[in-house]
C-alpha cells in the first residue's frame, strides 16, 4: 500500500503495535497521506467519468469488495494504485440508446454514491464505504479525515466530469459512439443540473 516503506526501530510485539510504529515514521506517514489522496482522488475520476457519461453501476464498480490497490512501478519508484475490478453491473450508454432518462441514472447514482462515501444523511446508507476502508487502510486517524477524503474525491470527480464533457462535445470518434439524441438529452442535462447548483 505504500510502494516504498521504512521499517520502524521497535520490537515486534504484536501485529497492531508494529503497524501503529510503522505509520509513526515520518517517511511512511507523508506517504500514505499522499497516497491516500491520490486513491481517493482517482476514485472520484472513475466515478466523474461514470457520471459525466449519464452512466452507474448500482454501487457494483464501488463496492469496496470491488476495490483495490496495486503496486506499481512509475516514475522510477514503487507507488500504489487504486484499481475497480468487477464492472458486471456497469451501465454505459452506446449508440442504441437514444434518451437519458434522468430519473433512473440518478437513483442508480445514489447507490454509487452509498457504496463510494456511505451516502451520509439519506436513507440509503452504507455504514463501510470505500472511502472509509481507504482512510482505514492508510491509517488516517486525523480529526478531519473524512473532510481529506471528500476533497480529493470530488477533485477527482470534478476533473473527469469536465474532461469528458470536453470530450463528448469535441472529439468526434468518441461522439460517434453515442447516439446524437441521446447526447443532446445529456447535454441538456448537464446544463439544467449546472443551473441548480449555481
Amino acid at each position: 500500500m505504500l510502494g516504498i516503506y521504512c521499517a520502524p526501530e521497535v520490537r515486534y510485539v504484536d501485529h497492531a503495535q508494529y503497524i501503529a510504529a510503522a505509520f509513526a515514521v515520518p517517511e511512511n506517514r507523508r506517504r500514505a497521506d499522499r497516497l491516500h489522496a491520490e486513491a481517493a482522488f482517482d476514485l472520484g475520476r472513475l466515478w466523474g467519468a461514470v457520471l459525466a457519461l449519464g452512466g452507474f453501476t448500482d454501487g457494483e464498480s464501488f463496492v469496496g469488495r470491488n476495490l483495490g490497490l496495486k503496486s506499481r512501478f512509475t516514475e522510477g519508484e514503487w507507488t500504489s494504485q487504486l484499481i475497480s475490478m468487477d464492472h458486471d453491473n456497469l451501465h454505459i450508454p452506446d449508440e442504441e440508446d437514444e434518451v437519458f432518462w434522468a430519473q433512473g441514472a440518478l437513483r442508480s447514482a445514489v447507490m454509487d454514491e452509498a457504496f463510494i462515501r456511505g451516502n451520509p444523511r439519506r436513507p440509503k446508507q452504507v455504514p463501510r464505504s470505500s472511502l472509509h476502508f481507504l482512510e482505514r487502510i492508510y491509517h488516517l486517524e486525523y480529526d478531519d479525515a473524512a473532510d481529506r477524503s471528500r476533497r480529493s474525491l470530488e477533485a477527482g470527480m470534478t476533473t473527469a466530469c469536465q474532461r469528458t464533457r470536453r470530450a463528448l462535445a469535441g472529439d468526434p470518434r468518441l461522439a460517434h459512439l453515442f447516439s446524437p439524441d441521446y447526447l443532446r438529452h445529456l447535454r441538456d442535462w448537464h446544463t439544467g443540473r449546472g443551473r441548480l447548483l449555481k
